[in-house]
């Protein structure tokens, strides 16, 4: 029988700005794989979000492993191969590896990636004036308009239900009266 080396790959996990293979960075990894840190990487670098045609991942088999190639048509159309893998995902994610290996010191000069704060802008509190200017506004506005029945309806359903409705879950029937 011919024996075939078996290649064991271990989950790609570097951290954005920490990568921790080869001696860069910090050794801290992150909970994110290399496909995320690849596409955070690029709309930092590009200073806008990328789109399907700008990290574009293609795989090819060779008998039971994959090898995938990333091509960044946000950098010039570059290109970079992931080693053999057994999954299709694993081969994409080693691919993704090599492009941050390949752009480490330029994400070392971006620096770390600002934490950005989740939920709602944190606002000035208002004086007691701009408080009351405030109040008399949505009382001279009244009722919201854009809470109908409909609504309504929906929020109590997604109440009872405890989760968000899915489409074509709630159907609406009008019948005329006379």
């Amino acid at each position: 029988p011919i024996l075939q080396p078996r290649l064991r790959t271990l989950p790609v996990r570097v951290g954005f700005a920490r990568m921790d293979m080869a001696g860069i960075g910090a050794a801290e990894p992150s909970v994110v794989d290399a496909k995320t840190d690849l596409n955070q990487f690029c709309q930092r670098y590009c200073k806008r979000p990328v789109t399907k045609q700008d990290i574009v991942y293609v795989v090819n088999r060779f008998g039971h492993q994959y090898q995938s190639i990333v091509k960044l048509n946000c950098f010039s159309g570059q290109e970079y191969a992931g080693h053999l893998c057994m999954s299709s995902k694993e081969a994409e994610k080693s691919a993704a590896h090599q492009a941050l290996l390949a752009y480490a010191s330029t994400i070392q000069a971006l620096g770390p990636k600002e934490e950005q704060k989740k939920g709602r802008k944190v606002q000035q509190p208002l004086t007691p004036e701009e408080q009351a200017a405030k109040e008399a506004r949505q009382a001279e506005a009244g009722e919201n308009l854009a809470i109908t029945p409909k609504t309504k309806l929906n929020s109590l359903c997604m109440k009872i239900a405890k989760r968000y409705l899915q489409k074509g879950e709630t159907m609406y029937e009008s019948l005329r009266v006379t």
